[in-house]
């Protein structure tokens, strides 16, 4: 795996109200909210780590490998988050279709209460699926402004 700055960010604009960190992998780093408990942050970093390694290789986001490798490091003992261990030990995410779809989103919108920019990271975390994917069977521009 190639090598990773890793910045515990006093500054939170670049991270959306759902984000505790995250992983540009153009770049080789990892960026960690600051205002976190030291446990959080670990676990964040450990998530975060399972991202580089699997960018490299698939650009793989939170799909099947994404899993897999939680459910690997989990196994040696990795300090996971709560969703990060539900993943791991079989949480099975919702069927992608329109109305789990328009559902993620109103609770993306009026429970989370993230910005419009945000809402895509968090689909790809309710449905364990990237974007792209998401993106090639919906339009979810346009299921964003309906709602």
């Amino acid at each position: 795996m190639p090598k990773y700055e890793v910045y515990l960010c006093t500054m939170s604009k670049n991270f959306g109200h759902y984000v505790s960190a995250f992983c540009d992998t153009s770049q080789r780093k990892i960026f960690l909210r600051g205002n976190l408990s030291k446990k959080s942050i670990v676990q964040s970093l450990a998530h975060e780590m399972v991202h580089a390694k699997l960018w490299r290789i698939r650009n793989e986001t939170h799909g099947k490998l994404f899993l897999k490798e939680l459910r690997r490091i989990r196994k040696l003992g990795a300090p996971l988050s709560p969703y990060d261990v539900d993943i791991a030990e079989g949480y099975e995410p919702p069927a992608l279709n329109k109305r789990n779809l328009k559902s993620a989103i109103r609770d993306a919108l009026y429970e989370e209460r993230l910005p419009k920019r945000a809402i895509p990271k968090y689909l790809e975390r309710e449905f364990s699926e990237p974007i792209q994917i998401i993106g090639q069977r919906y339009d979810i521009r346009k299921m964003v402004e309906e709602i």
